[in-house]
């Protein structure tokens, strides 16, 4: 009863159906102190903090987020002690990764980039990082050494990547680009040692954007080619599965790339997604789809910030002052963004003091 209920939360929550997959992990938790079952206490509560994660996801309010993933990390520590009371080295192992991925969660609240820089307590935001690093590092260690899970430590080195990555948005951080670069990279071979062409895909495809936001910092020609390269490396994988959506997202992700160098391919691009997503039900026009590419079943993290701070989070303020969303909102026909984006590039010409931009 206490693995079907479990079963059953899984199928809800893949369906979207929240309320109904929050009821069967709790009544999977129920059942299993009822017959003093461990291992069934540490999947429910497990599940229940995943559930809490994508609660927080679809919050109103910040504070409603920030509640929901206090639960969150409450339910995964609970998870991880029943996990190692029955000497269950996978889902330790799981209990780590969903740990760190919360601590990942609330700095996207924290950290926001529109921050002052210079009232951001660095030394703070690195103890909190390596906190994440280190939950990260033993879910990797475990996957390789202990439970010789190729796709868990892979997974391992795609969160570990993002965590990097979300260190770089807030400062650049000096060593973050190689690190955000050899965790992807490792999470694509062992993508590879576990033949899954999938993985190999969706990292290379989080490598490419992963470059377009280093080059939105820092600059460079040789970061915006390789996040061509990757993006599309991605998209021929996506091609070969035959996943509509995944298409879709890969060359959404490309336009992306399209608008932030401003080329002559951006309405032919637009045209190949508008059309790509009519295939499975997605519309580019949606004013922030393009900033918040992932499939339905998967929220991306926190959408109800997306809106306001998403497009932000890529780019300091001379870098924003200078960007190119507001031309691709105009692009896109979003014009309360395009507006939104136009007073924000003027606030941040202002921080950065870049009189040019002030024009």
């Amino acid at each position: 009863i206490v693995l079907n209920l479990i079963i059953a939360g899984v199928a809800e929550r893949h369906l979207g159906n929240r309320p109904a997959a929050n009821k069967h992990f709790e009544d999977a938790l129920r059942r299993s102190e009822e017959i003093s079952y461990d291992w069934g206490k540490a999947c429910a509560y497990g599940n229940l903090g995943n559930m809490q994660q994508e609660f927080s996801s679809h919050s109103e309010t910040e504070d409603d987020a920030i509640s929901s993933l206090n639960k969150a990390a409450e339910l995964h520590k609970n998870a991880e002690f029943y996990s190692e009371l029955v000497k269950d080295k996978i889902g330790i192992a799981q209990d780590y990764g969903n740990q760190a991925i919360v601590m990942m969660d609330q700095w996207c609240i924290n950290y926001k980039p529109i921050d002052n820089r210079r009232s951001l307590d660095r030394q703070k935001l690195d103890r909190e990082f390596d906190q994440a690093k280190k939950l990260y590092d033993e879910r990797i260690r475990m996957a390789i050494e202990d439970i010789n899970d190729f796709r868990g430590a892979a997974n391992g080195y795609g969160n570990l990547a993002t965590l990097h990555l979300e260190r770089y948005r807030v400062y650049s951080h000096k060593e973050s680009i190689g690190l955000i670069e050899n965790a992807y990279l490792n999470a694509i071979n062992w993508h590879k040692s576990a033949n899954n062409l999938r993985g190999i895909a969706a990292n290379e495809g989080n490598l490419g954007r992963a470059y377009r936001i280093i080059h939105s910092i820092k600059g460079g020609q040789e970061y915006s080619e390789l996040s061509k390269f990757y993006l599309d490396s991605s998209l021929k994988h996506f091609r070969e599965i035959g996943d509509s959506e995944a298409i879709y997202i890969a060359q959404a992700n490309i336009l992306a790339w399209h608008l932030v160098n401003n080329d002559f391919l951006i309405m032919t691009m637009r045209e190949k997604v508008k059309i790509q997503g009519e295939k499975c039900g997605r519309n580019i026009s949606d004013e922030s789809e393009l900033w918040n590419l992932k499939p339905k079943q998967e929220p991306s993290r926190l959408r109800h910030l997306s809106d306001k701070y998403g497009k932000l989070h890529s780019v300091d303020f001379f870098s924003y002052a200078n960007s190119s969303y507001p031309f691709a909102d105009r692009i896109l026909h979003s014009k309360s963004l395009c507006l939104e984006h136009l007073q924000l590039s003027l606030a941040s010409a202002y921080e950065a003091n870049t009189m040019r931009s002030n024009v």
